[in-house]
């Protein structure tokens, strides 16, 4: 059964519009779920509420999961589902917070509705946040019995490297999966990127040849003494049931950059 009323409160019901849509969150604001325009053809109240008991997936991270109330026959286009999981609660489920040297990335999953198929959601942006704690944006492709990040995960660790006269520095970082995850890295690219006092010089993702993933992210520094900072995507593709879904997660470090 559905428990809206969660660690800190009751969930509140807010109206989703063909016009607007709307935005849900839950009580604990540990998701957040986007409703585009169209998503309903007439306004519907509806609301986040925290699942417990049987209801929970037995891989459910920290045993956290919710549903959607009530739940709708189709989505005529995508809702967005934002997880916001605090420092505390990243070290009680991994051992450590997140950091830009070294984050756990849960996989996204989704149950159909009346016992539907279990499947992982495409990730749009994975952030570690500055207390240390994790953010993570899935596309809700079809009304599920329960949304929930699953303890399967990968692990991204980055190493600074500071740059020479003989050679460039910047970020090398690998990304493979946690021991007993059923998670396997095809292949990346990095995407966008962020930089601050720092000359692009183009980054390289590759196989490690054990099913996760190595690269780098290359350059120098505009000026000398002062850091450098780098953020970057990357956008992976995991092989997850053994389907591939995209993963897109914002890497970074800070770099000491010489006289």
């Amino acid at each position: 059964m559905g428990d809206a009323g969660e660690i800190g409160g009751r969930a509140v019901a807010v109206t989703v519009t063909a016009d607007e849509g709307g935005t849900l969150e839950s009580a604990s604001a540990l998701l957040e779920v986007s409703f585009p325009a169209e998503v309903v053809t007439e306004p519907t109240e509806m609301t986040v509420v925290r699942l417990s008991g049987d209801d929970v997936p037995p891989n459910a991270f920290l045993g956290i999961a919710h549903r959607v109330e009530p739940a709708l026959s189709y989505y005529s286009s995508l809702p967005i589902a934002t997880w916001t999981i605090p420092a505390a609660l990243v070290r009680s489920a991994f051992g450590a917070v997140a950091s830009a040297a070294k984050s756990p990335l849960p996989i996204a999953r989704s149950v159909g509705v009346s016992g539907g198929q279990d499947q992982a959601l495409f990730v749009s942006e994975y952030r570690v946040a500055e207390d240390g704690g994790i953010v993570v944006t899935a596309y809700l492709q079809s009304p599920g019995s329960a949304l929930y990040l699953s303890t399967s995960h990968v692990i991204a660790a980055v190493t600074a490297v500071a740059p020479t006269s003989n050679e460039r520095g910047g970020a090398r970082f690998t990304v493979t999966p946690a021991p007993g995850s059923d998670v396997t890295l095809e292949s990346g690219t990095i995407g966008s990127t962020d930089t601050r006092n720092w000359e692009n010089g183009g980054g390289t993702v590759e196989s490690d040849g054990n099913g996760g993933l190595t690269g780098s992210f290359l350059g120098n520094c505009d000026f000398g003494t002062y850091y450098a900072n780098l953020s970057f995507e990357l956008r992976a593709q995991l092989i997850v049931d053994g389907q591939v879904q995209g993963y897109t997660a914002w890497l970074g470090t800070s770099v000491d950059c010489p006289e």
